[in-house]
Order: structure tokens, then sequence, then C-alpha cells
């Protein structure tokens, strides 16, 4: 649970009571006598007065031509639609999709840490875990409705778009900002593992995608929040520093055998940071918006 404290009336106390915007598990709700330290934590503002404008003015107009998704899984999504409450909100089901991809890394994770399991001489993963895996796929991608947009693909639309003039920004550099960071993301981690003396990705494979794919994650975060807010990108993150500085030391062989620490050190820092990147934004954008998060009821704001 997290509390984000707001000012009952002028000041910090305003002649009443201090108030919080509590998220917990189910819904985000106005409580009353909450100190405002107990907020502190979660109460940065990521997203810039510039972006909440941007928010107020955006509206979804995305096209899927996909055959795949035209034909069979937008018709299966309507279907699936109709049966579900409608009291359930949209981000409800989203997290929970979310939550599915998570128990399923952690459940390949255990049985199969370093791939090796499909080997001669080491224990294989066991049929039920492939069926399970399969579902929980399904199930998050259904939730989400998610699209898995390849960096090609990607690339070839900001060329077609600056062909046609069609570029949602003034020039070409502008709109290839959003790729600078997740190309250095993936150059400094391939060339960790390229260079490692303790074989990391040979050894504990699963924290080095953990570790990429998290700060992976927080990139698009950053790249959503400007696309849907129209506000211009910036072309570094700040967790790509300590990410080069830790490959330096690789390179140079300072760390020789402590290489696994610095692996768990970085996965732990930019975990934490991802996570209190997500939880500020979602607890700033509800106060904005004035809404719940995992609920359609609208919140009652003394």
């Amino acid at each position: 649970m997290s509390c984000r404290a707001f000012p009952a009336g002028g000041g910090i106390y305003g002649g009443g009571v201090p108030r919080c915007l509590v998220v917990g598990t189910g819904a985000v709700s106005w409580r009353k006598d909450w100190p405002v330290s107990r907020g502190a934590m979660f109460s940065y503002e990521y997203v810039t007065p510039e972006q909440l404008a941007g928010f107020d003015k955006y509206k979804y107009s995305a096209v899927d031509t996909n055959p795949l998704s035209v034909y069979v899984m937008h018709p299966f999504w309507n279907s699936v639609v109709k049966i579900l409450p409608t009291w359930l909100a949209p981000n409800l089901l989203t997290f929970s999709g979310f939550v599915l991809l998570v128990l399923n890394f952690c459940m390949l994770a255990y049985f199969d840490y370093d791939f090796y399991a499909s080997g001669s001489g080491y224990t294989h993963v066991p049929s039920w875990v492939w069926i399970a895996a399969g579902l929980l796929n399904f199930m998050a991608y259904t939730l989400g409705c998610a699209f898995i947009v390849t960096f090609p693909v990607s690339l070839y639309n900001v060329f077609k778009a600056y062909r046609s003039n069609t570029l949602k920004h003034h020039s070409f550099y502008e709109a290839m900002l959003p790729f600078i960071s997740p190309v250095l993301l993936f150059s400094l981690c391939t060339l960790w593992v390229c260079t490692s003396p303790y074989d990391v990705i040979e050894k504990h494979p699963r924290i080095v995608y953990f570790l990429v794919g998290t700060a992976f994650s927080n990139l698009t975060c950053k790249l959503i929040v400007c696309q849907m807010s129209n506000t211009r990108c910036q072309p570094l993150s700040w967790f790509l520093l300590p990410l080069a500085v830790g490959v330096i030391f690789v390179i140079s062989g300072i760390l020789q055998d402590k290489e696994y620490y610095l692996l768990i050190i970085l996965t732990t820092v930019i975990t934490l940071a991802h996570i209190h990147y997500g939880v500020c934004v979602v607890n700033q954008l509800s106060k904005h918006f004035n809404i719940y998060v995992f609920s359609l009821k609208k919140p009652n704001v003394e």
C-alpha cells in the first residue's frame, strides 16, 4: 500500500486534517489523519505539468490491421468482454495480465533456471509446466490486449512517416530520440555479456534477462507517457549511467570475482527504481483525473 499526501486546505494542514491518496490492492481512496511523511516515498512527480496537460487532450486512435488480430483475436476479445462483469475496471484486467506474466516467469525460472533442463543428465521440466505457461501467456495477452512491435518494424514505420511527411515531431532527429536509450541499453548489456570474465549469461541467465527486461520496461513506460501526452522524449535515461559504469568495471577487470554482486546490485536498484516510477506515476495520474486505479467508482474527495 502507498500513500500520497495532500493538504486539506491552505498550507500543509490548512486548518483541517491532512489527507492521503491511498493505493491499496483494490482501489485508490482518500484517508484522513494519515501523517504526510508516509506518502513521501511515493510522492515524487515524474509526470510534468506539460505532460499532464497533454494527457487531457489524448484520444486513442490506434488501428490494428494484423490479419490474426482482425479475423481471430478481435472477435475472441469481443466475446470475452461480453461475459466479463461490467464493474471490472480495465486497469484491473491489465494488471491481472501482468501478474500472470510474472507468475509465468517465476515458474519457468524455478523449473529451469539456467536453461539446461532439456539437456541430457538434467531433470526435465514437467509437461504440465509448459501447458500452464502457454495458458498464462494467452490469458495475459487476452486481459492486456498487448501487441508486440519489433524494432525493425518500428524503424520502418518512422522512415515511412518521414518520407510521407507525416511525422508527429518536426524533425527526423526528434522521431529517432525514443530509440537512443533502448539501443544504448541493449548495446551495454551485449558488451557486458560478451566480455564477462565471470561468464554471467551462462551462470545467471534469468537474472540478466530480468535486469534487461525491467530496464527496457521502464524505458517503454516513459515513452508511452511522452507519446500519450504528445511531449518530447528525453534521449537518455539516468540508469544507463550505473549500467555503463558497471560494464567498464567488468571490462577493466576491477571486479574480478565480484561480478555476481554487481549483477545483483544493478538488478535490485533498477527494479526498485522502476517500481517507484510506476507507483508514483499511477498516484499522480489518478489524482489528476480524480479516479480510482482499480475501480470504476469515483473517489469521494472532501
